[in-house]
């Protein structure tokens, strides 16, 4: 019985060991690979069974075969055909550049969705007072709500964005760390996060190069251009050449194209030299989600971001300031329209369906200061819901005069 038992040990443990993918390279090299993902050009994969293991990418041309784990072998450049049992699928035609996405070229089906999307963020604000006594006094805090402009696309045919707000707390150790537990808390270092979801079967691929927030007319581009050189004794940084990023903005969307050529800085060593680039374009899978570096709503500079509002980046909050003959009190709600609002954001993604995002699509999410309430407590108020985009404003009196509608 203990020789069976053993025997049977050594059995699953032979199968563990060639439970997963071997790679073979052009050049000769072997590697073991997990979770392997296959698109028109490329192939991206995991060196490791975790979770959290990092995505490689490498081309289909410098790859000689795969053996999977169940024994097939995959020739990635062997010719295709045709079998029998297979039924010739139409090509989708695609309009070559980049087409801007605007609630009018929606479908009908999507157009709704859409506009169903933006009625969820902005359900009406009601602001409730608990304590009575408390109403009419000077309020030294704000509440400010977000809406989303009519103009806006946050679903289509293709993808969906969804939005997450947070602080954005930084560390010598950590660097900028994302926390939504702090997002109903107060209004220190207000950040944003932008999520897509792919609604189809197929892979998407989000050109980072033309993917920007935007805040008060500052645009922040989501692709940062680096790299890290690692060598068997030493490793230097450089930064890739910023023509590589090419691109015209406006408002209403963003024109650009992918550069050609990387231009590394930094010194030489001696041994094996491994560059690693940054990655510009992001795939998503088909029905799957990405969540894109979050954002500081109003940055990391002190600025004065419109007559009476003032960003603080020490402190990470914002100050708005009444003019002293007409003071916010508590109880106070103003409402501004998305024409005439004092503040607003903008995020606005390009993405495509080709590798190479040869043909792009490019659509816009609005923002605009919606609901502003007065209370001194956050225990003074409560709202109606808890969807919107909206965190805690500070109050100061210096006598300039913030808008009230």
């Amino acid at each position: 019985m203990k020789k069976f038992i053993l025997l049977m040990m050594l059995a699953f443990y032979a199968l563990a060991i060639t439970a997963q993918d071997m790679l073979v390279t052009n050049e000769g090299k072997s590697m073991t690979i997990y979770n392997l993902e296959i698109s028109d050009q490329s192939i991206f994969f995991q060196l490791s069974d975790k979770v959290d293991a990092p995505l490689q990418k490498m081309l289909k041309k410098d790859v000689l075969i795969i053996k999977k784990a169940d024994g097939t072998k995959l020739d990635l450049n062997a010719p295709q055909t045709e079998t029998t049992n297979q039924v010739p699928q139409p090509a989708e035609k695609e309009e070559a550049g980049i087409v801007y996405v605007t609630p009018e070229t929606l479908s009908p089906e999507a157009k709704a969705a859409n506009d169903a999307l933006i009625a969820k963020y902005n359900q009406p604000v009601k602001l409730q007072v608990l304590k009575e006594k408390r109403i009419g006094k000077d309020a030294g805090t704000a509440l400010a709500v977000f809406g989303i402009k009519e103009n806006s696309v946050l679903s289509n045919e293709d993808i969906e964005i969804s939005i997450t707000k947070g602080s954005m707390y930084y560390s010598e150790k950590k660097g900028s760390e994302f926390d939504i537990a702090h997002k109903e808390t107060n209004g220190y270092h207000p950040a944003l996060q932008f999520s897509i979801k792919n609604k189809t079967n197929r892979t998407i691929y989000i050109d980072l190069g033309n993917t920007f927030y935007i805040s008060m007319g500052q645009s922040t581009c989501f692709y940062t251009p680096s790299s890290t050189t690692t060598t068997s004794s030493s490793s230097s940084g450089g930064s890739v050449n910023l023509g590589a990023v090419a691109g015209a903005l406006d408002i209403g969307g963003v024109a650009g194209t992918l550069a050609n050529g990387i231009n590394v800085g930094g010194g030489t060593a001696n041994g094996t030299t491994n560059t690693i680039y940054a990655q510009r374009v992001i795939p998503v899978a088909p029905m799957g989600n990405v969540t894109l570096d979050a954002q500081y709503m109003f940055g990391k500079e002190d600025k004065l971001l419109c007559k009476g509002l003032t960003y603080f980046r020490y402190c990470g909050v914002l100050h708005v300031d009444f003019a002293k003959s007409s003071p916010m009190l508590i109880g106070d709600h103003y409402s501004y329209h998305e024409n005439s609002s004092p503040v607003n954001l903008s995020f606005i993604i390009s993405y495509s369906k080709n590798e190479d995002c040869h043909n792009l699509k490019t659509q816009t999410a609005n923002f605009f200061l919606r609901d502003l309430c007065g209370y001194w407590e956050k225990k003074d108020v409560t709202t109606n819901h808890d969807l919107n985009v909206k965190f805690y404003i500070f109050k100061t009196k210096n006598g300039t005069s913030f808008p009230k509608k």
